[in-house]
């Protein structure tokens, strides 16, 4: 089944051998999604933890001029944002039904978000989510050692609430 269907390319910040960092995972949603309604029920109610997690990363990050995230909002999964308007931290660079592409970009590291839904024969979608990161400096470098492993375990729990 999940073999069968034509999956939608993740776009990369650049080429694969020139990231620094690259984290894919996906799931199978029961239901029919398009990119940003996934990307809605990925971020709604985030836990206690990951907004703990916020806080320090931006209390941290302030003083080498991280732009702060605040975390996610909550948001209507019927109105989509325009390319060139933010969605909560990202700024939106593609949008359509089967591909939402997020990044930020500072004078540390770039960073890609494509988020893909590709529509089961069963009704429901194949959510995929392609992370990659281009870092500019030591403090980016720095940056990426404990966002990394906590990156995939979120994506992880992410994923599972589509799954659910």
């Amino acid at each position: 089944m999940v073999d069968e269907i034509k999956r939608t390319q993740p776009r990369l910040v650049r080429d694969r051998e020139s990231l620094d960092y690259l984290h894919q995972e996906s799931a199978l949603a029961k239901r029919e999604l398009n990119a940003y309604q996934a990307y809605c029920r990925m971020t709604e109610n985030s836990s206690w933890l990951m907004r703990s997690a916020v806080w320090l990363r931006d209390a941290l990050c302030k003083p080498f001029g991280v732009e702060q995230i605040g975390g996610f909002r909550n948001k209507s999964a019927e109105a989509p944002p325009k390319v060139g308007e933010k969605l909560d931290f990202f700024l939106v660079e593609d949008i359509s039904d089967r591909r939402l592409v997020l990044t930020v970009r500072d004078r540390h590291l770039d960073v890609m978000l494509s988020l893909t839904a590709d529509p089961v024969a069963e009704g429901g979608t194949l959510v995929g989510e392609t992370t990659s990161v281009v870092t500019h400096n030591f403090f980016g470098r720095l940056y990426m050692v404990p966002v990394a492993p906590a990156h995939h375990v979120i994506v992880r729990r992410d994923m599972k609430k589509l799954a659910a």
